[in-house]
């Protein structure tokens, strides 16, 4: 059985909805030697903490992600393991549950793929902590990404929105997160375009294979997502809809489409289509970061609403923590 200290971690980079579940599934199917993660806060979770001397607790913050019940470890199974970590921190606690995943599915993997898209804000940390890692960054068309976020049910949440937030505020994430990207060692960072996986999507991900040492063996296992996730990710099982590639020239509004172009014009795959349009620039900013402004009053509300309503008071105390840390 391969030891825990001998794998490789990836982390897979993204912005959400830019077809990393659909690429995380292709490669957990593509590939046995690699342990593909389900998308987990818990790298998050871990790296906001400062003690980590009651196990209990710790359990308690990690069994509070709701997509943690995709790894089929229940609360006590988790408790007991973190027990077992002599020297807990937020690489021991991952290590151990890898261990255990490997041990349970008796598979033999060379790397892990752990999908948390926010580990981008942690890359002095993971630096620290980690020496054999890589990351891997999906990218996709800004207006193609941010129409999918607009328009997404949120998983978890029935009835409510993929975000609360507005084009401006989504555009201005997707520069920020690309340009922190960019701040990655080269060496460290493969990329891969949405848009090319969708229009080759075999020859692509025999290259990323490729890239990530890996070899191809089939009979590997697949990618764990609850029933509340199934929604959100509705084509994740289904064969890439390369007519759906360009369909935010439908989807998107010509003021949002303007916008976008506007502020992540260098991250564009073809020319731009709304910036030729009669509607005024300067309008359109001014009537999005009023709506900016009323969303960012209201969100801390929404939150303590939506944590009481679910309900999940562990991570409702996490989230109140990093509020006032920030």
């Amino acid at each position: 059985m391969v030891k825990v200290g001998d794998l490789r971690y990836i982390f897979l980079l993204y912005v959400p909805r830019s077809g990393s579940t659909w690429l995380a599934k292709n490669l957990s199917q593509a590939s046995s030697e690699i342990l593909v993660l389900p998308e987990l806060k818990t790298l998050e979770i871990l790296f906001k903490l400062n003690d980590f001397s009651n196990s209990r607790k710790l359990a308690e913050y990690i069994f509070s992600d709701p997509r943690w019940k995709n790894l089929e470890i229940n609360f006590d199974e988790l408790e007991t393991l973190i027990k077992e970590v002599k020297k807990p921190n937020p690489k021991s606690i991952i290590d151990a549950i890898v261990q255990h995943l490997i041990s349970k599915r008796k598979i033999n993997p060379k790397a892990v793929l752990f999908k948390n898209g926010t580990s981008i804000w942690q890359l002095d940390k993971i630096e620290k902590q980690y020496f054999n890692y890589s990351f891997l960054h999906i990218y996709r068309d800004p207006r193609g990404c941010i129409s999918s976020m607009l328009k997404a049910k949120a998983a978890f949440r029935p009835n409510e929105k993929f975000t609360l937030k507005n084009s401006l505020q989504l555009a201005r994430y997707y520069n920020k997160y690309r340009t922190q990207v960019n701040k990655i060692d080269k060496d460290k960072l493969i990329e891969i375009a949405y848009e090319s996986m969708v229009l080759n999507e075999s020859n692509e991900l025999n290259k990323l294979i490729k890239k990530l040492n890996l070899k191809a063996i089939q009979n590997a296992s697949s990618l764990i997502i609850s029933e509340e996730e199934k929604k959100l990710h509705a084509n994740v099982d289904k064969k890439a809809l390369k007519e759906r590639i360009d369909a935010w020239k439908k989807d998107l509004s010509i003021e949002d489409g303007k916008l976008i172009e506007h502020l992540c014009d260098i991250y564009l795959s073809k020319e731009n289509y709304f910036l030729e349009t009669k509607d005024g620039l300067a309008q359109i900013k001014f009537v999005k970061t009023f709506q900016a402004l009323l969303i960012n009053l209201s969100r801390p509300f929404l939150a303590v609403l939506r944590y009481i309503k679910t309900p999940n008071v562990p991570y409702l105390k996490h989230r109140i923590r990093i509020w006032l840390r920030n």
